[in-house]
């Protein structure tokens, strides 16, 4: 079994039958179709295709966040990252709570 007869059976199962699969999923649909292909074409195959390799992923790091805490009884802290609009609005109470003390 030539390269281009390869390409068009798994063209055909990958695409037209839409089956978007893993490697051993896509090996055992379309082997039920054509008992001389081999592991390492599929292989091949999916290296090559842009829908694949989008989807693709290759180690997702899970997010570490740090926990808010104050040093002092009295110290506080603001995520002041929501908006420009609400920011301007935390900076200037932020402002005249420092003209109080």
């Amino acid at each position: 079994m030539n390269s281009e007869e390869i390409n068009k059976l798994l063209n055909h199962v990958y695409y037209d039958l839409k089956n978007f699969d893993s490697i051993n999923e896509l090996y055992r649909k379309a082997k039920l179709l054509n008992k001389k292909l081999k592991k390492e074409d599929v292989s091949k195959f999916l290296k090559e295709q842009d829908t694949h390799q989008q989807t693709t992923i290759d180690k997702i790091e899970k997010i570490k966040f740090k926990p808010i805490y104050s040093e002092g009884h009295y110290d506080f802290q603001i995520d002041l990252t929501f908006s420009q609009d609400i920011n301007m609005k935390i900076i200037i109470i932020l402002f005249y709570l420092q003209l109080l003390i």
